[in-house]
């Protein structure tokens, strides 16, 4: 077969980047790659790491003959590949050779109609397959071991996080955890030190393969916390702006935006100013702004944070309302615990740039793994305990505090540390008389009360131990009263550190 082996083509210009010919039928294609010069073959990718490497291959009607590598001038049989011949596509194909060693490391070939080169094989535009761990195509959002620094500040610190398509994710957490950095990064807007991410299998971002695809070309759309309307465009351009640089035709173009407006209610408004609309309504176009084009997943960063909080809690319903009747995976980051715990499927919940707890809004708020999370996500009380809990009958656990004291707990005992006991403030009761029966029944003295509508909370102390409660307004102790607290063993949860 080797005799019968069409020309093979030499190239012995190795100042160049990369070298491609290809024509329809019998043709030669040929890759020199420069020192750490990466390119994309269809849904694999490959770094060059050798200016001297080249492969030049023979296609006839028969299909691609023997490959040969061109090194140094001299002619090196390398393998077969069984492609079909005389179709209108090039075959591209990559070569890694080890010279010192005379190795084959790596050798890939695809098909790819060659009008697709420039928007889809360059390898700064798409994304191919790292190569490394298995990426997971039914997930909407993968990310893997993120790291983002600033100087010797580490912002986050190996984040690793997953949504299922359709979904409503929350970062949530303090000011300065790295929430909004993660997503910056998921839009392209933040470059990551380290890590990956991948939206709906595809790798948007990978440091080990050099692979950061272009924000403008990740099929995201983000919504801002100043809503970044433009003042001098009436509503309906503010929305169609994004088709307009699409270059999406002007009947469509029409249809669309009239459609978004529809479904944020701001139809009839479609030719006013934009600078006469109030905050939910500018709130409104944002959001008409970013779903107009159909993008895979909607980014909303703190959106509701400047609305009063009337408002506020009305556009919530309206955004998850949205999102699901579009059916479109929307990540979201706030640092409101309501927000999150209202609006999501899942809840990943950060402190100081790493993940504390990923699960849902549920068990986040009433099995915490920490007690960062139990604080964090609603308001909780911390009872830190001395030595390893022990299981008693009944199924509950009974744990030891430092400062003397037991407390009674449901479950069995956690094969993790354990630092303490959480207790949220509304499942902690006051009253006047002690309880007829009961676990974990104490006897406090309030100290502070504050009105919150329909709630009242108090600070109690409990030996020397400050607590807070939260019950229903209707019952009002006073300052200096001695009431009696109980919490069920099912409310009382051990955490870790």
């Amino acid at each position: 077969m080797e005799d019968e082996a069409p020309a093979l083509l030499q190239l012995r210009d190795e100042g160049r980047r990369h070298c491609r010919v290809s024509h329809l039928g019998a043709v030669a294609v040929l890759f020199l790659g420069a020192a750490l010069h990466q390119t994309r073959v269809g849904d694999g990718c490959r770094r060059l790491v050798d200016a001297r490497k080249a492969l030049a291959v023979g296609i006839g009607d028969g299909g691609v003959g023997p490959a040969r590598q061109v090194l140094e001038g001299g002619l090196f049989p390398i393998q077969s590949l069984g492609i079909p011949g005389r179709m209108p596509f090039s075959v591209d194909i990559i070569l890694e050779y080890d010279i010192p060693n005379m190795k084959l490391t790596t050798l890939q070939a695809v098909r790819m109609p060659p009008d697709h080169w420039n928007e889809q094989m360059h390898p700064a535009d798409g994304a191919c397959d790292t190569g490394n761990a298995p990426l997971s195509p039914d997930l909407a959002l993968e990310i893997v071991d993120l790291r983002i620094c600033y100087g010797d500040h580490e912002a986050v610190r190996g984040v690793t996080i997953s949504a299922k398509a359709g979904t409503h994710l929350t970062l949530v957490g303090p000011s300065g955890c790295g929430k909004t950095t993660i997503l910056r990064s998921i839009a392209g807007l933040e470059k990551p030190s380290s890590g990956r991410i991948s939206l709906f299998g595809k790798p948007v971002y990978d440091s080990s393969m050099n692979i950061e695809v272009a924000t403008e070309k990740r099929d995201v759309s983000m919504v801002f916390q100043s809503y970044a309307i433009w003042p001098h465009m009436s509503v309906f351009e503010n929305v169609a702006y994004g088709l307009r640089l699409r270059r999406v035709p002007k009947a469509e173009i029409e249809e669309r935006v009239i459609r978004a407006l529809s479904m944020v209610g701001l139809k009839e408004q479609a030719y006013r100013q934009s600078t006469m609309l109030s905050g939910g309504q500018q709130q409104r176009v944002a959001l008409a702004r970013s779903f107009v084009f159909d993008p895979k997943i909607l980014l909303f960063d703190e959106p509701l944070s400047n609305l009063d909080a009337k408002l506020r809690a009305q556009m919530r319903v309206e955004l998850k309302e949205l999102t699901t009747r579009l059916g479109i995976t929307a990540v979201y980051v706030t640092h409101d615990q309501e927000e999150a715990l209202s609006m999501s499927d899942h809840v990943v919940v950060l402190q100081d740039g790493i993940v504390r707890q990923q699960t849902d809004p549920f068990t986040a708020y009433f099995r915490p793994e920490n007690a960062f999370v139990a604080d964090f996500m609603g308001v909780s009380n911390f009872l830190p305990i001395a030595g390893a809990a022990r299981e008693i009958a009944g199924g509950l656990v009974e744990a030891d505090l430092t400062d003397g004291g037991k407390v009674i707990c449901a479950g069995a005992v956690p094969d993790k540390e354990v630092a303490g006991v959480a207790i949220k403030a509304s499942h902690l009761q006051p009253q006047a008389e002690p309880p007829e029966s009961g676990d974990n029944v104490w006897r406090m003295e309030v100290t502070h009360r504050s009105f919150v509508g329909d709630l009242m909370e108090y600070h109690l102390d409990w030996e020397g131990r400050e607590l807070r409660a939260r019950t229903l307004s209707s019952r009002v102790f006073d300052v200096g009263d001695k009431v009696y607290c109980s919490v069920a063993p099912e409310h009382a949860v051990l955490v870790a550190p």
